[in-house]
C-alpha cells in the first residue's frame, strides 16, 4: 500500500507512455517438468510476467474504448454487462475477482495493441 501511496517505481506494474500495460517479462528455458506421481514431461520455452497483472494494468482494458465493450475480444467467451466487483483497488496491487474469460479478453487486447 505504502508503494501504491507514493507511486510504485517499479517496471512492470503500471502503464506505459501509450497507456498501455508495461509488462517485464521472464524468459522460462524449455525443460523437463516432474510431477509427485513420477511421471514427467517436456516444456517448451516461454515467458511469464514478473509480477501480476496491476488493476492499473487491466483498468486500461477496461476504460479503453476499444477495451472491455468491444465484442471482438469475446469471440467464444461468456461475457458479462460488467466485468465484476473490484476488491482492493489499489494501482499496484493485482487484479483479483477478475473472471478467466476476462482475463483471455485482456490477454487479446493486450495482444493486439503490442502488436499494431
Amino acid at each position: 500500500m505504502r508503494l501504491n501511496q507514493f507511486g510504485d517505481p517499479r517496471r512492470g506494474v503500471g502503464l506505459d507512455a501509450q497507456g498501455l500495460p508495461d509488462i517485464t517479462w521472464i524468459d522460462i528455458p524449455a525443460g523437463e517438468v516432474t510431477l509427485e506421481t513420477g511421471d514427467y514431461f517436456q516444456i517448451s520455452p516461454f515467458r511469464i510476467a514478473r509480477y501480476p497483472i496491476s488493476w492499473s494494468q487491466y483498468c486500461a482494458f477496461m476504460d479503453a474504448a476499444d477495451g472491455y465493450r468491444n465484442e471482438a475480444w469475446w469471440q467464444d467467451l461468456h461475457k458479462t454487462d460488467n466485468p465484476g466487483n473490484l476488491l482492493w483497488e489499489f494501482a499496484n496491487y493485482p487484479a483479483i475477482n477478475v473472471s478467466w474469460y476476462d482475463a483471455v479478453a485482456f490477454c487479446r487486447w493486450l495482444s493486439v495493441k503490442r502488436n499494431q
